[in-house]
């Protein structure tokens, strides 16, 4: 429950700040802001190398490791800083936006300030203390946000950006060491880390995939359409991924710690699997519908009409978001079940073939890339479940067959919607609020009646929970 409260609440912070920003912003500035993001990317992986996940899921960990861990993020934060100084002009003169050369300078001094805060805030998630890390990311969250905004209306374009990196990576790393209460020696012991290295690393490649899949189309759109282009993209990419985000993280942050513990009971490792993305499909499905409906209102109506170039991209991208957090729940189980190894050979399997998505997509502009990234993402979960599903009996068709009347009730909302929209004219904001309302209102009211898919059981980690007895007897 902490873990659904700090990522929602920070990510309805974080969006709220977007909305703020699109309005004062040009879409040039968020393709610089999109490219920062690559290097920051980049640099949380490597100066973690893979060693929280692997603090967390090892059964009894040592103070000689952790330091360990600590001072390896501490010395590599410092390179790669270094390296990204470097890099700084060679990037600026390739995309010609002469900008980047001070902006990326700057970012680089937030990389050590982020590592020397991942110890500690590993350290509160295996010892599963959510309502911590909630407080210090809230904090972070709302610190940055209002960095960023207050930077922005008062000039400062995409150095606003900087601001809030650098205030939120503080904030943040102060907030984990105090609320943590965790010390490192002050001798490093580094052959101590030898055994999470093995598993950490091979985590921290396929994260360096990810990223550079992920990030790569970034470079991608703003070397052959220019920045401008890539900030539509961005825009339409951030919001579809949102809620998605929010429910992979949330299944990161729980599902390793809890698969792990249950690592040899299989039975149980489906049961655990089957609910987890029953309930996660229950709030991603009919949000990212929603977006593919309609997203000429959510544009318009969010960020303003200068942002409506958007909006095909937008509803190509949500068709492909629908089963992001499976593919979230498969690979923490092959995490859980301390298979780093085919963690790394299934995102190698996954990138050689999002690779080439991307690169024939980006061939047709903003659009066509949308069209790559949401036929791969089909692809992809093929491939991550058939991995996982071998581990616990639990097939890629056997997965989406437990989904099945989640699919139903989702594609009814959609005609719902389809049919209501054309007879409303009462404004984008009001026709926006009232299909809305109508659409999840019968998604919501059918799937607690009829108790489609996983329902019950969202509603009794909810706050609502004591209102499933009273429909029931009604």
């Amino acid at each position: 429950m902490w873990s659904a409260l700090d990522l929602g609440t920070r990510s309805f912070v974080q969006f709220a700040i977007s909305l703020v920003l699109a309005r004062v912003l040009s879409p040039t500035d968020f393709g610089i802001y999109a490219i920062m993001m690559i290097f920051i990317s980049v640099s949380l992986v490597l100066i973690d190398g893979g060693f929280s996940a692997a603090i967390i899921q090892k059964k009894e960990i040592s103070l000689e490791e952790q330091t360990a861990v600590f001072w390896y993020n501490t010395l590599a934060s410092f390179i790669i800083a270094f390296a990204i100084f470097l890099l700084a002009s060679l990037v600026a003169d390739g995309l010609g936006y002469p900008v980047l050369r001070p902006v990326l300078t700057a970012i680089a001094i937030a990389v050590p300030i982020m590592a020397v805060g991942t110890v500690p805030s590993a350290m509160l998630q295996r010892s599963l203390r959510f309502d911590l890390v909630a407080r210090a990311g809230l904090l972070a969250t709302v610190s940055g946000g209002i960095a960023v905004i207050f930077t922005a209306v008062n000039g400062a374009g995409v150095w606003c950006f900087v601001f809030q990196s650098l205030t939120t990576a503080m904030v943040n790393t102060v907030a984990v060491w105090v609320l943590a209460g965790w010390r490192p020696l002050l001798r490093p012991h580094f052959r101590s880390a030898r055994q999470l290295a093995g598993f950490g690393s091979l985590i921290a490649l396929s994260g360096l995939l990810e990223v550079a899949y992920a990030h790569g189309s970034s470079l991608i759109i703003g070397k052959l359409h220019g920045a401008r282009d890539l900030g539509f993209y961005n825009r339409a990419q951030s919001l579809q991924i949102l809620p998605a985000n929010i429910l992979a993280a949330i299944v990161t942050r729980v599902a390793l710690p809890v698969f792990s513990a249950k690592s040899q009971d299989h039975e149980a490792l489906r049961r655990g699997v089957r609910m987890a993305q029953g309930v996660v499909m229950l709030i991603n499905l009919p949000l990212m519908a929603a977006l593919a409906t309609m997203p000429d209102l959510v544009i318009k109506v969010l960020y303003g009409p200068k942002w409506l170039v958007a909006a095909p991209v937008l509803s190509i991208l949500a068709l492909g978001g629908i089963l992001f957090p499976l593919h979230a729940v498969n690979l923490q189980l092959m995490l859980a079940q301390g298979r780093s190894d085919l963690y790394l050979k299934v995102e190698i399997a996954k990138k050689v073939v999002g690779i080439a998505f991307v690169a024939v997509g980006s061939m047709f502009g903003i659009t066509g890339l949308a069209i790559g990234q949401t036929l791969f993402a089909y692809v992809a979960f093929f491939i991550n479940a058939g991995a996982a599903g071998r581990m616990i009996d639990y097939n890629p068709l056997a997965q989406l067959r437990d989904l099945a009347s989640l699919i139903m009730l989702t594609s009814a909302m959609v005609a719902v919607l389809l049919l209501l929209r054309p007879l409303l004219a009462y404004g984008d904001t009001a026709n926006l609020a009232i299909l809305t309302i109508a659409g999840g209102g019968f998604f919501v009211c059918t799937a607690v009646v009829l108790g489609v898919g996983h329902t019950h059981e969202l509603i009794r980690i909810t706050p609502f929970r004591s209102v499933l007895p009273r429909l029931r007897k009604e």
